[in-house]
């Protein structure tokens, strides 16, 4: 039940969420179904006071999958992929790697908690 939000100063193509959940599914190893994703492009972006080149403002919050080991693959792709189809420079992107607490996060009228427990 990742959810990602990706903010851009750069206009994506009208099929780049649909890609993009679709490489994020594979990535990270979870259904498309429960993945949400919010593209937010030509959004006003500065880094070090420069906003003419390329931006991007990427959080992943997701129960379960992130660590210390795992941020580092995550957020490898996750840059090789935007620097190939939004043209970003590695250094101007940034991931934000939020771990949630099942209890805390509301789903089909419950938690993501007992969801879980209804799984097992």
């Amino acid at each position: 039940m990742p959810i990602v939000k990706l903010y851009t100063n750069h206009k994506v193509t009208a099929n780049f969420g649909k890609d993009f959940s679709a490489f994020l599914s594979t990535t990270l190893n979870k259904p498309s179904s429960g993945l949400f994703v919010i593209v937010k492009d030509q959004e006003a972006l500065t880094l070090g006071g420069e906003s003419d080149d390329r931006i991007v403002v990427l959080e992943l919050k997701a129960v379960g999958i992130l660590n210390n080991t795992s941020n580092i693959g995550y957020a490898r792709a996750i840059t090789e992929y935007l620097t190939q189809c939004i043209d970003v420079k590695p250094e101007r992107c940034i991931i934000d790697f939020v771990l949630l607490d099942p209890a805390f996060i509301g789903r089909q009228g419950t938690t993501v908690e007992e969801l879980l427990k209804i799984e097992k």
